[in-house]
């Protein structure tokens, strides 16, 4: 006997909703990954999807059929994949709750650490403050150019006229630098004869030659009649002194001398005494 075809139909769309309901119908186990909810999710997409289409099919034929039961078979598989959507929605949202947590103890741990250099430098500045301030000494004498040169009278000190000194030390007027700090001291001279003649240029403290140097004769210079000029005595000597000690530079013979660049003393202060 040949079955009708709206029975034939809604025996499908029966068998199809039995199957689809036997896989969804084992629970949601909190155990499960987040790639099985949405595997699972998925797969009764897809059902649904196929029931669907066999209620169109047989909405003329079986309509009737359609009202009772396997309507309700279909609003649980929608309802239970509502529940593994909003599932793996919470799980997605837990993740991401737990990246931010991570995030922010990343942020604290740099800001704890921040602080605390922060916290360092601060230590550091209010420890330099409080330390004794290095003392600075540097003194250049030197004369200002004039023609014809500088006369400096004999066993006299050098009373330099322009002065750059840091520690107020030179004397003006008696051409003697003072030592302002105890301490190392880098002390270096020239002086330059105008003209070439025998002399003596001594670098003293407290009345002691630290220096001697003596000016030497040039060759004749073949461009101004063979005239002979001098050579310059320069010299240099690292010395320890003490506050209050007193430097100066003196030739032993009065003469004329070069200006500017050509006749300086310098003192530097090196190392500072704690």
């Amino acid at each position: 006997m040949a079955v009708p075809r709206g029975v034939t139909v809604c025996l499908l769309v029966m068998m199809t909703l039995s199957l689809s309901l036997d896989a969804a119908a084992s629970p949601v186990s909190s155990q499960e990954s987040d790639n099985q909810h949405s595997r699972r999710l998925q797969r009764l997409e897809a059902e649904m999807e196929i029931l669907r289409k066999f209620v169109t099919e047989v909405k003329q034929d079986c309509r009737s059929g359609l009202q009772g039961p396997q309507t309700s078979m279909l609003w649980r598989v929608a309802q239970e994949v509502s529940e593994l959507r909003a599932h793996l929605q919470e799980a997605e949202m837990r993740k991401e709750l737990s990246n931010l947590r991570e995030r922010l103890s990343t942020l604290q741990t740099g800001l704890h650490t921040g602080m605390s250099e922060v916290e360092g430098m601060k230590a550091n500045q209010t420890k330099e403050s409080n330390l004794p301030q290095r003392p600075k000494v540097a003194f250049l004498g030197k004369f200002p150019y004039q023609d014809g040169g500088i006369r400096i009278p004999a066993s006299a000190p050098l009373n330099f006229t322009e002065v750059f000194d840091i520690g107020n030390g030179f004397e003006e007027g008696e051409g003697v630098y003072t030592v302002p700090y105890s301490g190392v001291y880098l002390i270096n001279f020239q002086v330059f004869p105008y003209q070439s003649k025998d002399n003596l240029v001594d670098l003293k403290m407290n009345g002691n030659t630290l220096v001697r140097s003596r000016p030497g004769s040039g060759l004749p210079d073949t461009y101004n009649n063979n005239k002979q000029y001098a050579v310059a005595a320069s010299s240099g000597i690292v010395v320890v002194a003490s506050a209050g000690d007193r430097i100066w530079l003196q030739t032993r013979h009065e003469g004329l001398f070069w200006a500017e660049h050509h006749t300086f003393l310098s003192v530097v202060l090196i190392i500072p005494d704690d």
